[in-house]
């Protein structure tokens, strides 16, 4: 219980990201007992809080950012960024609930700047930025690709959502598109679907 509490900052974090490791080699469940919420959100994959003796919500730690149980845990919450949490898949837009054009195509987007054609199988076989043939770059590679010539960004659905603004932001906030490990486009988060899941709490 409260076992990295007295620490200062730096060895606190070295400290967790050291217990998430070895949780990771051992694959075992690992009881740890926190009244720091950030602490909490950073190293469990579950989350119980408690109100004088009783449990009032257990979840995943975006669950409980997104949807508080009560006003209690509405109040916890409520200094807690959510980009500590929350990943590509809590905010995007699913592919079936995109803007189909004509001829296979689909939007990305609202304003209508990236559109992809899709086959059968869900695979992308062409892909335009503003009209053009467009280059695929990876979210996780933004800060080391060249300003020049039509990009598109990708992510999968687990890439934490701090790294998808930062790829809107470097294309001047074009979407990005969302595989699954199977390279099948799944969908896309806008500036809008960010803001939305960001306001809503």
């Amino acid at each position: 219980e409260e076992p990295f509490s007295a620490l200062d900052p730096l060895i606190r974090t070295k400290l967790q990201d050291e217990l998430l490791q070895l949780q990771a080699e051992l694959k075992k469940t690992i009881i740890f007992v926190s009244h720091d919420l950030e602490e909490a959100l950073k190293i469990g994959s579950h989350i119980t809080i408690m109100e004088g003796g009783r449990i009032v919500q257990t979840g995943a730690p975006e669950d409980i950012v997104l949807r508080p149980a009560n006003d209690y845990v509405r109040d916890f919450i409520a200094n807690v960024n959510p980009l500590s949490v929350l990943t590509a898949w809590n905010v995007m837009r699913d592919r079936r609930d995109l803007e189909q054009g004509e001829d296979g195509w689909v939007w990305l987007d609202r304003r209508k700047t990236t559109r992809f054609k899709i086959d059968e199988h869900g695979l992308v076989a062409a892909a335009e930025r503003d009209g053009k043939p467009a280059v695929w770059v990876s979210c996780a590679d933004v800060e080391r690709q060249p300003e020049e010539g039509a990009q598109v960004f990708w992510a999968n659905p687990g890439t934490p959502l701090k790294t998808v603004m930062l790829a809107m932001h470097r294309s001047q906030t074009a979407p990005v598109a969302l595989f699954d490990e199977g390279s099948r486009f799944v969908g896309a988060i806008g500036i809008r679907d960010v803001l939305s899941a960001v306001l809503r709490r």
